[in-house]
């Protein structure tokens, strides 16, 4: 009888524990964000949220939303106001995105960003993307993501001012990130790093506890049988 009870309360105290680590986790996603370069307020600003991660791959996907303004906004129509050529500047065969005159503002363009990180320390594993400069603080610099370019009716491009949204990013569950938008005026920038909440680091660390115990638990139990001090009754 004690056994059995000893057992139940075991049982209580793992599914409580897993129940206070689910949620926890469920509620678990941390964005920082800093901004440094102005708006634009003849050009384009952008807004850029982290959508997804692939650890295994060392890649995150990224929305970018553009924000015309000035000469390049419709803004009877909330439109754009001219062809537009958004080029992303991450991978060396660089994304393109099209926007026409008279498309309503508000899309997003997905663009995948590569990253440094190694997965095999899960969870304690983080990705980074950004520039190393030993001349500014914390020894790192936002990296290049993208640029916009007007098409001209020639054919011809003309590079857009481009400036930061104010928009606030959302996060990803389980994830902690720390986001640094920044831009000269001709390129959007950002510096990204992103580790395992404290929820995920948690709950691993209980798993691992609770695999012991459980060992320890079974082995203790095998221990008395063997040794006599628990009775073992036919069936």
């Amino acid at each position: 009888v004690r056994i059995a009870r000893r057992v139940l309360l075991i049982a209580v105290v793992v599914a409580v524990v897993m129940a206070i680590t689910v949620l926890c986790y469920a509620k678990s996603g941390r964005t920082q964000v800093s901004r440094s370069g102005s708006p634009a307020a003849d050009g384009v600003n952008v807004a850029l949220e982290v959508i997804e991660i692939e650890p295994e791959l060392r890649e995150v996907t990224a929305l970018a939303t553009i924000y015309p303004t000035g000469s390049y906004l419709d803004d009877e129509h909330g439109s754009f106001a001219t062809d537009l050529q958004v080029s992303s500047r991450v991978l060396k065969d660089a994304e393109v995105f099209e926007i026409d005159e008279g498309e309503p503002v508000g899309g997003s363009y997905e663009i995948t960003i590569p990253v440094t990180g190694n997965a095999q320390i899960y969870p304690l594993d983080h990705y980074d993307y950004s520039y190393s400069d030993a001349q500014v603080p914390g020894g790192t610099m936002p990296a290049p993501v993208l640029s916009v370019d007007e098409v001209l009716k020639d054919g011809s491009f003309r590079r857009v001012p481009v400036g930061v949204a104010a928009d606030e990013p959302g996060g990803i569950v389980g994830w902690s990130q720390d986001l640094r938008l920044a831009s000269d005026g001709r390129i959007f920038k950002i510096g990204l790093t992103m580790q395992r909440s404290a929820a995920v680091v948690t709950a691993v660390a209980v798993v691992i506890v609770l695999v012991l115990a459980m060992a320890a638990l079974s082995l203790l139990v095998a221990w008395g049988v063997a040794t006599g001090r628990r009775p073992v009754e036919a069936t």
